[in-house]
């Protein structure tokens, strides 16, 4: 095998595909990296990648891709960097970094940044390949790399990163080559450019040369357009605006094909339109193509001349897309350029204004052509772009001179403008077709050949002829064609103008006595004005071919005002209709149109005339000026020459063009180079320089003439100093040439003459010469190049100085003059002056003097620092041979002065230039060495001045780490600065160690500056090397190190030096040192955590405990760490280190330890609550943190820490709505409280205060928050603690009030409020993916108001995202619970009410037992299913057990969190035997299917009653759930409902397997018995809902009802359809006739109302009777009517039933009023007779009457339906029936006659509610212990009449029960008496009709009824009736309440006992009684509510239900019987009753 080699080429390499290691010697390849390639070994390479060079390993060489590089260090610590241009890598690193931030952008939906840089990106990737391509010029890629960095800031800037310093060029800043200002002034400028407005509109700002010449370069393609003859194009740049055109026209003559002409063009048809400005670039310009056809005089025409130029049409193109082409764009742009052709000759002047308003619409016929911008002087271009210009190329001028005159640019163009003119039509009889043309004439008539050009890419021709316009006497023509001739021609020649009419059939005959001319320059010398002119049309009788002739005429309005000659000569004649308009523009460097200026040139000849000619030239414009510069000057200085007498005029002139030229404002300053380039080439005057100085001087001296025209002088003089100095040196320099330096001295003292006046200028205080002075201040620097050429540096520097001492001597200068005078300091310091070490010498005291005398008396401040600045730019820069004496004196007069400055700057407010006082200290501390330091601290001789100004330095340094005065993205400078400030702290603090530490000069202040300032560093955030990329921190780390471990190493030495002070900073600092070492760096913390551990000894040495670190360490971690610091091996490294350091420790080995342990606890529920973070979604991990915290502050005894957490745990409740959980958290709180008057102290948001008054305080929160809780019962116990201070201690009856009347809101709240029940749910958190907190637990979460197990789970979901919801009940098995995942189990459960004593022994209402239902629990219950045994697929409830489990939670619900932890309990395992097996974790319960069965019969029937209830007590509920729930329950679709229960359990087989279950196989029919009763109920209110839409489905739900009770009569009670059991349900029929309304009315509100609305019946139920005498069962034995004993009702529910409004009674027989018992029928003889008081007494009866009465066992199955389900499975209700035919003497006659309220009829007139009653569940001996005493008969007022109320003479089956005693409600103090109950027939099993002989046939009714007389109730019931309140929402109903019925004899005529049954078949009269039928409903009532009763909501397996909705409304009424059966015959025609015997 080969061996390994090293490489010697092959050392780097790029990854071009991804390669995965295969194992631990091979290293993996991300695509993209750069690898350093070491050796290679057959096809194999070792190396390491670029980003990791610590991981090496082997690859495969196929994989990368080699690249050249260079090595650097070659052997084993080589290391390599590419040869790739330094662009190139940046873009290359930049890409990788933007890729990963470009994602997240995508994934936070910020999807304009992500498209943005998107863009960027993929432009950076096109210009990096083609760089790397090798092929771009020099030029165009310098301008390519500005372009890429431009682009590379913008992205950065956008995507948050850090700003990268570039110089001009685009280059990296080398930070350590570069002084401190320049890099913060670099740092502004790429600010400003990055986040410029530009950047902010979406625009890319592109980092531009200053570039202000621009131009439009155009390639011709081909026109799209059949003309049929030749024509020409005459492209040009057109203004809209001003309606001018720009520039020259370019001419392009194309052939009738359309293929350009002239051959040697065909492929060169280019075009570069000059010189447009940026004024030009931000106008909306137009391209403009005039095309002309070149043809016979009409397209059609076959003969005639063929060569007239004639009008055809125009197109346009906008150029401001082409204007913002960015600057490094070379791509060419295709544009196409409708043309829009021309319908009257006369339009074509304006047609280009018509097409530009309908420029952007597209026609058939368009010009192509490709455009691009051009930037800069056009023989650069020429040399950047040699591709384009390469070609044939014709350049377009400007029209005029450009706003920019390029120095050496030489014209002598003139452009003629055709416009117009006046035509006579003659004898013609249409107008005439008048073409104009004109020539060039010499004065002796010589034509000049070849001197006018049509346009730009045209050949110049002799005679220019124009465009013919049809018929057109007026024609205009706005032709503009140049005329190019020698200067020196101008005089001689004239322009010609000749008219013809052309024919349109033929040439045509030239009209040659037409003519007009010009002359082209005027009689005094000056060239044709720039403006239009009027010309004369002249007729001649000949050809005027000799000037001669015609010259002597004026040739228009203008001349003809001075000419008095006759405009006619030699046959000439004017005429006068005709005149022709031309326009004129000369551009000519040579020829001036001003006069004064020509006088001045030509000003030899009129030496007299001197004076005016100087003076005259100050109205000369500057245009004509700079164009005759040269000219200008020599004529000056050879007058000065001249004469000595005009010397000052000269000057004065001089300084007029000098100024002109100079001014920054001025167009011309760029004419300075042809200035310069004048005196150092041009100036020959050698005697100049005296007469200069002598002029200059004589301003200077006399500064005070008061005469404004000598002030401007003097301005212009001062203004022009540079070139007048310029002028003096270079005349001096050749006079000393030509003389040998003679006469040196007079020109020294000449200089120095002037300097003196300089400086007499500047400390003059007057106020007219402030803009002189300033002027003076920003000219005298530029004066130090010229005279550096005459004398050494050093005089140079002398002059200088004397100039700005001066400036320094005047005081309280003006703001402009002041900043003038610093900026010529700072002038001084840039220029070579400050370079020298000799001249510095001169300059830098009096620079530094004159700064601080300013900056201590706070004057011009930003301009004084930047000197400043300046100065130590200077001191940085290596090239000036900085001395150490130059350091050591800007270091003594600036050092204290700036770091006083920066201590005194506002920090809220600082102005703009605080960065620059910043820097500048930044750069003396990098200048400064060891000496330097130890001379500052040297200039401190006294301790107390050392000592303030070591306090302030430290302050100073702390301030400006946290100010941040820089931006964020300046990351390198902070890194500089950070590592300059890290050494100069370490030399000051040795100076504090030696000064202020040592016996009795130790200085606490000082030490504790150091430390804080110290903290403050290590712990600035850009140093947090952690929260930053990889890149970026291993470039920090290369290029300064870890700083922070550096600082944090000092501050241990500092500490440690303190040695026996260390107990004086306690606990002070420790604070600070926590912030220190949570630093997430190891050896910094290993490093200072040690401290802790001395604070603590030190403390302990001095105090004997450590109590005040404890409590500072306690406190400052939790504020830093849950604060976001710190993490697990901070804990450990704490816990590590200081409990080594306690160990052995004699003092703190045991308290240590248990304090760091109690630290390290403290530091681990803190970092568990922090890793939850913020959000919704983290509320409840955060709050469970939270309460964590709190109870380890209070086992710990913290009570500081304690109340915080109080405060955070409540405002997490607030937030969250969970009002009634912030209220149990403010009483945490105020229990710590007593009711004292001691003060305390603010904490936190509490103010300071005494104690009384902050419990006082915290109490109405509490209230507050119990009241938006609806937790009125703990805010009731609040307002009694409240009470009792107001009342008996602080006697504030007006609190007490207060206080009184809300507790009497909440009692109103109680009683009539309504509080929706919350959902518990059981959650267990399984799996190791969760927090320690929740890591496999169990809780009892409390859900949120009317939430659904759904909505509930969709909440968790959201909070815990990553989690997996479990679908199985099932506890969790290893593989979940070891799982590294977060696993969810989720199910409802039902909570244990645990309702106080109190109100079970008195029997309270509903509405207040309610709330204990839900709330102040710890004990809930769930059922699971499982299926034991063989599944049966089809009967799936057969082998359906549930398993019901009961949980215990650690704490009461709700309290201080909306859940609690499931803590223990015990396991019971019982099968439907009821057999105890065992007792293990949690207490369990299966129940068989039967039992099953009858929870979800409990269940559903809850259900219905529920939302039946709901909608009693509101009428605009959505009838969809009803009908949804009515629909599941009647036509189930799902588990088959009651047809599954008959196939499984009601056949025979099912008994005979299970003869246990026979008492829960009747409950299971009392339940159906229920159900179905309730269905009926349902069916009722859904009919009066039900929309018209619905109407079908309801009708649908009442045929299947009708199935389903026929099915359950005949399959579940054994009853057939034969006529007997006809006549029996009819018989029952009208016996329970009236429960309809009963029912609806009274059994679904459950509710109550205040006593004493309506007078009540209640019902007492006793044991089942077996004799006629009372005795009493007890609870264990067995009744022979009851196989078990009935349930104990809950001691907290009472009744209070409500009744509907009563209607007006209707005409019914006279009652009879009966004591009714339901454990047997009674024949009632008595009547009812009125006594004086009004009741009602009953007497024995006289005869025997077969009365029935209700179903008792019935009712009771419905009340016991509310009660537990343990108590109605333990009460196993037998139901049995009796036959009522019991004799009148059978009543017992031992009882009185008994009164009794007035009832009210059950048919609608009015409704008795009745009360059951059973004793308290203590009474465990009997349900009856004895029976009560009757009280004393109460005085009674009068009371109403006997109320109507129609009964039935039937009889009908009752069931035999417990006793009742009926008793008024009235009288709540009367005793019950319990009737003796009555037994008739043994009872039987319901379900076994057929074989019952106690169900009794109906007997036919008496005949001797009597009719009975309406009666009206009495005022009495009218007043309650009206005062009646609607039922309120969450009142339950008492499960043992119960109405009575009761039934009378009646006589009703045949008429009224008619009825329809629903089939609408009647009712035979003698059979049947009418049908009973509900009261109507009153407007604005309701249904009372009833409540849901407490059952287990987990069982999902309901009676064949679903849980979906439908709406409707009902109107009709049915009745509802207390058997299935009653009513199951409605669906056919009524039974025929038969006659029978009864058993």
């Amino acid at each position: 095998m080969a061996a390994w080699t090293p490489t010697t080429n092959a050392k780097y390499a790029v990854v071009v595909h991804d390669y995965t290691a295969r194992n631990e010697h091979e290293l993996s390849l991300p695509f993209g990296e750069g690898v350093h390639i070491q050796e290679e070994c057959g096809g194999w390479y070792r190396g390491c990648l670029i980003r990791n060079r610590a991981v090496k390993g082997v690859f495969p060489s196929s994989y990368v891709h080699l690249k050249d590089c260079h090595v650097e260090n070659s052997g084993p610590h080589e290391t390599v960097v590419s040869k790739e241009d330094t662009i190139v890598q940046e873009v290359t690193a930049v890409l990788r970094e933007w890729g990963t931030i470009w994602k997240k952008r995508y994934a936070e939906c910020r999807m304009d940044v992500f498209n943005r840089i998107r863009q960027v990106m993929l432009d950076l990737l096109k210009y990096r390949r083609q760089i790397c391509y090798g092929t771009l010029p020099q030029d165009r890629l310098t301008e390519l790399k500005q372009y890429i960095t431009t682009k590379i800031d913008w992205g950065n800037w956008k995507l948050e990163l850090d700003l990268v310093p570039r110089n001009r060029e685009g280059e990296v800043i080398n930070p350590d080559s570069t002084s401190i200002h320049h890099l913060y002034q670099v740092h502004q400028k790429s600010q400003k450019e990055v986040s410029s407005a530009g950047h902010k509109s979406g625009t890319m700002i592109v980092r531009k040369r200053d570039n202000r010449i621009n131009h439009v370069y155009m390639e011709f393609k081909c026109i799209v357009c059949h003309i049929g003859d030749e024509a020409d194009l005459y492209f040009s740049v057109y203004d809209p605006a001003t309606q001018t055109f720009l520039s020259e026209r370019y001419v392009i003559r194309i052939s009738r094909q359309g293929l350009v002409v002239d051959p040697t063009m065909l492929h060169a048809t280019n075009v570069v339109f000059e010189d447009f400005s940026h004024q030009d670039m931000s106008k909306d310009l137009y391209l403009v193509c005039h095309i002309i056809r070149v043809g016979r005089m009409l397209p059609d025409d076959r003969k005639g001349f063929s060569h007239y130029r004639r009008p055809y049409g125009v197109g346009v193109y906008p150029l401001k897309d082409i204007f913002q082409m960015p600057h490094s764009s070379t791509d060419l742009t295709e544009v196409s350029m409708p043309i829009i052709t021309v319908s009257s000759d006369g339009e074509f002047v304006k047609l280009h204004d018509y097409a530009i308003s309908r420029s952007g619409r597209q026609t058939d016929k368009a010009l192509r052509a490709s455009l691009r911008m051009l930037r800069g002087d056009i023989e650069r271009l020429k040399r950047e772009n040699p591709t384009i210009f390469v070609k044939t190329f014709a350049f377009s001028r400007r029209l005029g001179f450009s706003d920019v005159i390029m120095p050496g640019d030489v014209r002598n163009d003139l452009y003629v403008t055709v416009v117009d003119g006046e035509f006579e039509r003659g004898n013609k009889k249409s107008a005439r077709n008048v073409e104009v043309s004109f020539k060039v004439v010499a004065k002796n008539g010589q034509v000049i050949d070849n001197c006018i050009y049509l346009g730009t890419g045209s050949k110049a021709v002799t005679e220019y002829k124009s465009i013919i316009l049809r018929h057109n006497n007026h024609p205009v023509w706005n032709e503009t064609v140049k005329v190019s001739l020698p200067f020196e021609m101008f005089h001689k020649c004239h322009l010609r103008f000749n008219f013809r009419h052309c024919s349109t059939r033929s040439e045509g005959r030239e009209d040659k006595h037409h003519f007009a001319f010009v002359h082209l320059q005027g009689g005094d010398g000056t060239t044709l004005k720039d403006d239009r002119h009027e010309l004369f049309i002249y007729k001649a009788q000949m050809r005027p071919e000799i000037p001669d002739i015609y010259m002597g005429l004026p040739s228009g309005p203008t001349e003809a005002m001075f000419n008095m000659r006759p405009p006619t000569i030699a046959g000439i004649v004017k005429s006068e209709r005709e005149r022709c308009t031309i326009s004129t523009l000369v551009c000519s460097t040579k020829l001036t149109q001003n006069a004064a200026l020509l006088s001045l040139l030509k000003w030899r000849g009129q030496e007299d005339q001197l004076k005016e000619i100087l003076t005259s030239l100050f109205s000369v414009k500057g245009d004509e000026i700079v164009r005759f510069l040269q000219d200008t000057f020599d004529a000056l200085f050879a007058i000065l020459d001249h004469s000595t007498v005009h010397s000052q005029f000269v000057f004065d002139a001089l300084a007029y063009i000098l100024e002109l030229l100079t001014d920054s404002r001025s167009k011309y300053q760029h004419f300075q180079s042809v200035l310069d380039a004048y005196i150092q080439s041009h100036f020959a005057n050698m005697k100049a320089y005296e007469r200069l100085l002598s002029c200059l001087s004589y301003y200077l001296e006399n500064i005070a003439n008061p005469s404004n025209e000598f002030r401007t002088k003097l301005g212009r003089a001062v203004s022009a100093i540079e070139h007048v100095f310029k002028f003096i040196i270079k005349s001096r320099s050749l006079y000393a040439r030509a003389y040998r330096n003679k006469n040196f001295a007079h020109f020294r003292e000449s200089l120095d003459r002037a300097f003196r006046g300089f400086n007499h200028l500047v400390i003059a205080q007057m106020d007219h010469l402030e803009p002189v002075q300033k002027t003076a201040f920003e000219r005298f620097p530029r004066l130090y190049a010229d005279l550096l050429t005459q004398f050494d540096m050093q005089e140079v520097a002398t002059f200088a100085r004397e100039f700005i001492a001066a400036g320094a001597q005047a005081k309280q200068l003006k703001a402009p003059v002041g900043r003038a005078r610093n900026y010529c300091m700072l002038v001084t310091v840039q220029s070579k002056l400050f370079q020298s070490p000799e001249s510095r010498e001169v300059l830098l005291p009096c620079i530094l003097y004159s700064l601080s005398q300013q900056l201590q008396r706070h004057e011009q401040e930003e301009a004084c620092v930047e000197v400043l600045v300046e100065v130590l730019n200077a001191l940085q820069n290596s090239s000036y041979a900085i001395s150490n004496q130059d350091v050591s004196m800007v270091i003594r007069n600036m050092f204290y002065l700036v770091l006083t400055i920066i201590r005194a700057v506002d920090k809220q407010a600082p102005p703009a230039h605080t960065g620059q006082y910043v820097v500048s200290l930044i750069a003396m501390l990098k200048v400064m060495k060891e000496e330097h330091y130890s001379e500052l601290l040297m200039s401190f001789p006294e301790r107390s001045r050392l000592l303030g100004f070591l306090i302030d330095l430290f302050g100073v340094f702390e301030e400006l780490i946290r100010s941040n005065v820089y931006a964020k993205n300046w990351m390198i400078m902070y890194m500089v600065q950070n590592n300059i400030l890290v050494q100069a702290i370490t030399y000051f603090t040795q100076a504090l160690c030696d000064t202020f530490l040592k016996g009795n000069f130790f200085e606490r202040p000082v030490w504790i500056a150091f430390f804080q300032l110290s903290v403050t560093f290590i712990t600035q955030w850009p140093l947090q090397l952690e929260n930053f990329s990889s890149a970026k921190r291993a470039k920090i780390l290369d290029k300064y190190g870890d700083i922070r471990t550096v600082m944090a190493f000092q501050v241990l030495s500092m500490w440690q030096s303190l040695d026996e002070h260390q107990v004086k900073f306690v606990p002070l600092l420790i604070g600070p040192f926590v912030s220190m070492t949570l630093v997430p760096q190891s050896d910094l913390r290993k490093a200072t955590l040690p401290i802790f551990f001395d604070m603590m000894e030190a403390e302990m040495n001095a105090h004997g405990s450590f109590k005040q670190v404890e409590d500072a360490l306690f406190n400052h971690l939790d504020e830093q760490v849950s604060g976001g610091h710190g993490d697990e091996e901070y804990k450990e490294l704490l816990s590590k280190v200081l409990i080594e350091k306690c160990q052995g420790h004699p003092s703190l080995n045991d308290n240590g330890i248990l304090f760091v342990e109690s630290l390290t606890g403290l530091l681990e529920r803190l970092l568990h609550y922090r890793a939850v973070g913020h959000g919704e979604g983290n509320r409840f991990k955060r709050t469970v943190c939270t309460v964590n915290l709190l109870n380890f502050y209070r086992e710990i005894g913290r009570p500081q820490m304690y109340i915080r957490y109080i405060d955070k745990l409540c405002e997490l409740h607030l937030e969250a709505g969970s009002f009634a959980e912030a209220g149990f958290t403010v009483l945490l709180h105020a229990d710590m409280l007593e009711w004292r008057d001691t003060a305390l102290g603010p904490q936190g948001r509490h103010p300071a205060e005494r104690e009384r008054q902050r419990k006082e305080r915290l109490l109405k929160e509490a209230i507050s928050h119990f009241d938006k809780g609806k937790v009125w019962e703990q805010g009731i116990r609040l307002c009694k603690q409240l009470a009792e201070q107001y009342e008996t201690e602080l006697f504030d009856y007006r609190q007490l009030s207060q206080t009184l009347q809300t507790q009497a809101v909440f009692y109103d709240q109680i009683t009539s409020g309504g509080r929706a029940e919350p959902i518990y749910c059981a959650v267990g958190f399984f799996g190791l993916g969760w927090p320690p907190f929740l890591k496999n637990k169990r809780y009892i979460f409390r859900g949120l108001e009317l939430e659904r197990l759904s909505a509930f789970n969709e909440r968790l979901l959201s909070q815990c995202p990553q989690a997996q919801l479990m679908t199985s009940l099932n506890p969790p098995g290893d593989d979940i619970l070891q799982s590294d995942g977060q696993h969810l189990q989720v199910c409802s459960v039902s909570p244990v009410p645990e309702v106080p004593e109190v109100f079970q022994r008195k029997n309270a209402t509903e509405q207040i037992t309610q709330y204990y239902k839900f709330n102040e629990v710890k004990t809930f219950t769930f059922s699971r299913p499982f299926h034991r045994g063989k599944k049966d697929k089809e009967l799936e409830f057969k082998t359906l057990w549930l398993e019901k489990n009961t949980l215990t939670t650690s704490s009461r619900l709700p309290g201080t969190l909306r859940c609690s932890e499931i803590v223990s309990a015990e396991k019971v395992r019982a099968y439907c035997n009821g057999s105890r097996l065992s007792e293990v974790v949690c207490t369990q319960e299966e129940l068989s299917p039967l039992r099953t069965a009858l929870e979800q019969m409990t269940s559903k029937s809850h259900e219905l009653r529920t939302i039946l209830s709901r909608y009693q007590a509101d009428s605009s509920l959505n009838i969809n759930p009803l009908s949804m729930l009515l629909k599941g329950m009647i036509d189930a679709a799902v588990m088959g409902g009651f047809s599954n229960y008959q196939k499984v359990f009601f056949v025979s087989s099912y008994l005979e397997e299970n003869p246990g279950d026979v008492e829960i196989l009747n409950k299971l029919k009392q339940l159906i018995h229920e159900q179905v009763d309730f269905l009926q109920v349902g069916l009722s209110v859904h009919s009066e809902r039900v929309p018209a839409n619905l109407k079908p489905f309801h009708e649908n739900l009442e045929k299947c009802y009708k199935d389903m009770r026929s099915s359950v009569a005949k399959e579940i009670f054994g009853d057939s359809d034969s006529p007997t059991a006809r006549r029996r349900q009819v018989s029952r029929s009208q016996t329970v006739a009236g429960r309809g309304n009963y029912y609806r009315e009274s059994i679904l509100d459950r509710g109550g109302r205040s006593p004493g609305t309506l007078n009540r019946v209640s019902v007492v139920m006793g044991t089942a009777p077996q004799e006629r005498k009372t005795r009493e069962v007890g609870r264990d034995q067995q009744s022979p009517i009851q196989s078990r004993p009935l349930p104990t009702p809950p001691k907290e529910e009472s009744v209070a039933t409500d009744t509907m409004p009563v209607p007006a009674p209707r005409p019914t027989t006279r009652h009879r009023y009966e004591q009714v018992s339901l454990g047997s029928p009674v024949n009632l003889m008595g009547e009812a007779q009125e006594e004086e008081d009004g009741d009602m007494l009953i007497e024995p009866a006289k005869k025997r009457t077969s009365i029935p009465v209700i179903n008792a066992t019935h009712i009771l199955q419905q009340i016991s339906s509310s009660s537990s389900d343990s108590q109605i499975y333990k009460a196993g209700l037998t139901a049995a029936t009796t036959s009522s035919n019991t004799d009148a003497t059978d009543f017992p006659p031992t009882i009185p006659p008994k009164r009794l309220p007035t009832l009210t009829s059950l048919h609608g007139l009015q409704q008795t509610e009745v009360h059951a009653q059973l004793p308290p569940r203590s009474q465990t001996s009997s349900l009856v212990d004895r029976p009560p005493e009757l009280p004393v008969k109460q005085p009674r007022r009068k009371s109403q009449q006997d109320m109507d109320i129609p009964v039935t003479s039937h009889s009908s089956p009752v069931v035999s029960s417990a006793p009742l005693v009926v008793m008024s409600e009235e009288h709540d103090h009367r005793a019950a008496h319990i009737q003796p109950p009555v037994v008739t027939q043994t009872p039987q099993r319901i379900g076994t009709a057929a074989a019952s002989p106690s169900i009794a046939r109906p007997r036919p009714r008496p005949s001797n009824m009597q009719q009975s007389t309406q009666t009206q109730p009495s005022l009495q019931t009218q007043q309650l009736l009206q005062t009646q309140q609607a039922p309120q929402p969450g009142v339950r109903f008492n499960p043992f309440a119960v109405g009575v019925v009761t039934s009378a004899v009646f006589n009703t005529p045949t008429e009224e006992r008619k009825a329809t049954w629903s089939n609408g078949q009647a009712v035979p009269d003698d059979n049947l009684c009418p049908p009973p039928s509900l009261p109507p409903r009153q407007s604005g009532t309701k249904f009372p509510v009833s409540n849901q009763v407490d059952e287990d909501q987990n069982s999902a397996f309901g009676n064949g239900t679903s849980d979906h909705s439908a709406s409707g409304d009902t109107t009709s009424s049915s009745v509802v019987s207390t058997n299935p059966f009653v009513q199951a015959d409605r669906r056919s025609k009524p039974p025929t009753p038969k006659k029978s015997t009864p058993p």
